[in-house]
């Protein structure tokens, strides 16, 4: 999207969050902190934990403010009274919980409102009719809705009857920045030799995540194939590792420091079913590494570029994609590679969608103030 408005001061604005942790919307704050003018903005965590990514957000210049979420007028209250206390120009609902209360209480108070929907919901049934009257009723009184990707703007158009813009997600390269033979002192301390195709995937242990077909992926290919798995798993998960993988699929949990793990491997997989972005597929090709992966998120905006190897959510179609890629000699994995992280570089960066953000809160922020003088 592209808006042009001047403005004098970058507008105040309040954002609402659930838990700060080391999620997308979190670390796409933190990363477009200049553009998104934190010093004179403040985030607000709604769960009953501010969340270990608070300090993160804070030293970015955000102002960290805790208001547990609860279901009465009391809660609503509370963040009005911060809403008005902080002055703020607009109020920016990143969360699901409670989203269409939180964008009419907004509305309320005379201020502009934008949610931004940062997955892809498949709500069924009750659920879902719900979800539609909620986001109709606030279209209606004004809120901008914001989508993370195109297929996420189709979703919610298909399925609860909004029109949102496009806002793709980002992350930011410096996060990514390894230093001299990290590649070779990774694999060294896994135990793998320079000439192990190695595998890597990010995730947490979620249904949606589909994580068993990955590991039966990975249980078809050959003993010369390693693969590397970061992110909290389930007891079941890890049984299954276990019982079809145990030599070769690697779990090591949580790392906050990924950028050594891309550089060491040959190529990323991603076996989700439904994916808003996610930032881990594009932090791999801002790395400039291969991709096998679902048709999930910004995916499709790849187009049909050799590093972006796209299959169907089963074990056997998964197992394909990574014999392609393991099939491609280094020096094409690492042009394809390369072309990918330069198609990257020029949309999922923190100068982009954080700019556009800004370029919407101005845009918005003129024309309350335009209004109001009127």
């Amino acid at each position: 999207m592209a808006i042009d408005v001047d403005a004098d001061s970058p507008p105040r604005v309040l954002h609402l969050l659930h838990e700060l942790t080391l999620s997308g919307a979190e670390r796409m704050l933190a990363s477009a902190a200049v553009e998104l003018a934190a010093a004179g903005s403040a985030i607000v965590a709604t769960s009953p934990q501010v969340g270990r990514f608070a300090g993160d957000l804070a030293a970015a210049g955000y102002r960290i403010v805790h208001r547990p979420f609860t279901r009465s007028l009391r809660h609503f209250i509370d963040v009005a009274k911060l809403i008005r206390a902080g002055d703020f120009d607009i109020v920016h609902v990143h969360l699901e919980q409670a989203r269409v209360w939180y964008l009419l209480l907004a509305r309320l108070l005379g201020l502009p409102a934008i949610a931004t929907i940062h997955a892809e919901f498949r709500f069924t049934g009750g659920l879902r009719l719900r979800k539609a009257i909620g986001r109709r009723l606030a279209a209606l009184v004004g809120v901008r809705f914001v989508a993370c990707s195109q297929r996420v703007a189709r979703n919610e158009r298909a399925r609860f009857g909004t029109t949102p813009c496009v806002i793709a997600n980002w992350t930011d390269p410096a996060r990514l920045v390894t230093g001299a033979g990290a590649r070779a002192l990774l694999r060294s301390s896994l135990g793998l030799s320079p000439e192990t195709f190695l595998t890597l995937s990010i995730a947490n242990d979620a249904p949606v995540k589909n994580l068993p077909a990955l590991v039966d992926a990975v249980s078809k290919g050959p003993p010369e194939h390693v693969h590397v798995h970061l992110g909290q798993v389930s007891a079941e998960l890890a049984c299954l590792v276990d019982e079809v993988a145990s030599d070769r699929l690697l779990l090591v949990g949580e790392v906050e420091a990924i950028g050594p793990y891309l550089a060491a491997s040959d190529a990323f997989l991603c076996s989700s079913f439904a994916e808003g972005g996610p930032l881990v597929l594009i932090e791999a090709a801002l790395a400039g590494l291969p991709c096998v992966t679902t048709d999930v998120g910004v995916v499709e905006e790849f187009g049909s570029r050799p590093a972006m190897v796209i299959v169907e959510p089963d074990a056997s179609a998964i197992a394909a994609g990574i014999d392609r890629v393991r099939a491609m000699t280094p020096v094409e994995r690492r042009d394809a590679g390369a072309e990918l992280a330069a198609f990257a570089s020029q949309r999922y960066v923190p100068a982009v969608g954080g700019s556009d953000y800004a370029a919407l809160y101005r845009s918005l922020s003129k024309r309350h103030a335009q209004q109001e003088a009127a």
